[in-house]
């Protein structure tokens, strides 16, 4: 299953004593996940009025991996994050002309 995670900086959290390390932690996560495929892409928000700072499209066999790979990110106390199932769109489609063409008696 591919799931979208959209990452915002948690409001009122506190500073990391040591933020250089922090973000070196976080990137070399990024590099293994994205390695290992447990992670499809990420990328920075350039500019969101949403305060989204970043995006990740992660993969998972159930909800139990997903908050396991989620609750591993270094970083992952001072993030606000909305995590988002998604689905081929063409399947998607597919499903949705089928269901369409039955309702109209085809």
């Amino acid at each position: 299953m591919k799931f979208l995670i959209l990452v915002k900086p948690l409001p009122g959290a506190p500073r990391p004593e040591n933020p250089v390390a922090l973000l070196q932690a976080s990137k070399e996560w990024m590099n293994a996940r994205l390695a290992d495929g447990s992670v499809d892409c990420a990328y920075k928000v350039i500019g969101s009025k949403q305060g989204i700072d970043s995006v990740a499209i992660a993969n998972a066999d159930s909800h139990e991996a997903l908050a396991e790979l989620v609750l591993s990110f270094p970083a992952y106390a001072l993030c606000d994050l909305e995590i988002l199932p998604l689905s081929d769109l063409n399947r998607f489609l597919e499903m949705v002309i089928e269901i369409t063409q039955k309702s109209m008696g085809g």
